[in-house]
């Protein structure tokens, strides 16, 4: 428990949840509200890993054509579209009634964060997700807890949409792409952070692979300890504007506050306004 706690990042009933499954010990002693949390949380996975496929069959279909050629304008091929899951989330209900399809109700879908219900009218739902592309995000067991979405037109806002706040997803615990790369880090120690999920992609496009991502807020306590985790010294890569320096000071600044011996970070800095993905 304490390995995979200390070593592999799980909090102690992730831990307890993963050796009974290897072990195939079927766990005991839930109380019924207890139970009803654990079924939903395993409904809620079950749907985020069904829309995670829903999207990633979205992007080739024939009607969304306009999406694969934008992330192929932009440098991403067929193997990093496949490597990352990147898909599409299509105009209007679609995903809801995938999903309805596939038996789940409009309660596990609120709660996965992927629908909204109507604020005016109760019985009317739709799909968190329009006409953006999407990229999954994973939890440090690898699971889909999430997903974040880009648009397509510079002029629909916002440019990014996140999954809300759920039960299996935490943003500020969370870091873009980290559950692919973790085996690899610690040999290499060149982990690199950027801001943003496409300079993650473009990165990796490039043959950069050790790239990860704070989920579009400022790196946190906790990401910097995941970090440290698995790095001595991270390498910071924000954009080169006026933000991305801000950031990059904020992050220096809270180093400072938990630094610890033979942990630090090193920072590049781009020139001229371009992130990394435009560098």
């Amino acid at each position: 428990f304490t390995f995979l706690v200390e070593v592999g990042g799980l909090s102690f009933p992730e831990a307890v949840e993963k050796l009974a499954e290897e072990a195939g010990i079927q766990l005991q002693s839930l109380s019924p509200e207890e139970e009803s949390k654990f079924n939903k949380s395993k409904e809620i996975f079950s749907v985020l890993d069904l829309s995670k496929s829903f999207f990633s069959s979205q992007l080739f279909e024939s009607g969304n054509f306009f999406a694969l050629k934008y992330l192929k304008e932009r440098g991403v091929n067929d193997k990093i579209i496949k490597d990352f899951d990147i898909g599409f989330s299509p105009q209007g209900n679609q995903l809801e009634n995938f999903l309805l399809s596939k038996g789940f109700s409009h309660e596990i879908m609120i709660l996965s964060g992927m629908v909204i219900q109507n604020e005016k009218n109760t019985n009317n739902y739709y799909d968190r997700f329009r006409n953006r592309i999407i990229f999954p995000i994973r939890d440090t067991r690898a699971r889909v807890v999430g997903f974040g979405g880009r648009v397509i037109k510079k002029e629909d806002q916002p440019k990014y949409l996140n999954s809300p706040e759920t039960s299996v997803f935490h943003k500020g615990n969370i870091l873009y792409n980290f559950s692919k790369i973790r085996a690899d880090i610690k040999e290499r120690d060149n982990l690199i952070v950027v801001e943003g999920y496409m300079d993650v992609v473009s990165l990796a496009s490039k043959g950069f692979n050790e790239a990860v991502a704070p989920l579009g807020t400022a790196i946190t306590e906790s990401q910097l300890n995941i970090l440290w985790k698995e790095s001595n010294t991270p390498i910071i890569c924000f954009d080169g504007d006026r933000a991305g320096r801000a950031a990059s000071l904020r992050v220096s600044e809270l180093a400072l506050k938990l630094i610890k011996p033979n942990k630090s970070l090193k920072f590049i800095n781009l020139p001229n306004n371009l992130d990394p993905d435009d560098y």
